[in-house]
C-alpha cells in the first residue's frame, strides 16, 4: 500500500503496468490501460464467480466472448522484479504474464 510500486513491469501500452489508487491507498495491476484493471485468477472464489457470469450470459443466447488476452490471466508467482541490466525505468513483463506455467489450469476450468 502507498510507496512504491509492487515491482518494474511495464504496461503492453507503455507506462507502469501498475496504478495507484488514492482511495484504497494501494496499487491495482493493468497490463494492458488502466482503466482494466487485471483480475486476481489465482482466488478459487473469484475464477467460480467469473465462469458464473460466463455461463450467465451463455444461458441467455449471446454466441460467444472475445478473449484475446486470455494468455495473461497467469502471472509469475510472487509477481518479482524484471532483471534489469539497462536500468531501465520499467521493464517488459511478457516471460511474467504471458502463457505462464499453470495457465491450463484455469482454462480447463473455464471450459
Amino acid at each position: 500500500s502507498g510507496g512504491l510500486r509492487p515491482n518494474n513491469w511495464e504496461s503492453i501500452f507503455n507506462g507502469s503496468a501498475w496504478e495507484y489508487d488514492k482511495e484504497t491507498d494501494q496499487y491495482y495491476l493493468h497490463l494492458f490501460s488502466r482503466k482494466m484493471p487485471d483480475v486476481n485468477w489465482e482466488c478459487p472464489a473469484l475464477r467460480q464467480e467469473l465462469y458464473k457470469v460466463t455461463r450467465w450470459w451463455l444461458d441467455r443466447g449471446i454466441d460467444g466472448f472475445r478473449i484475446d488476452a486470455i494468455s495473461h490471466i497467469k502471472k509469475k508467482p510472487g509477481l518479482p522484479d524484471l532483471p534489469n541490466p539497462k536500468q531501465l525505468e520499467f521493464v517488459s513483463s511478457f516471460d511474467y504474464h504471458m502463457n505462464v506455467e499453470g495457465i491450463e489450469e484455469f482454462l480447463t476450468e473455464f471450459k
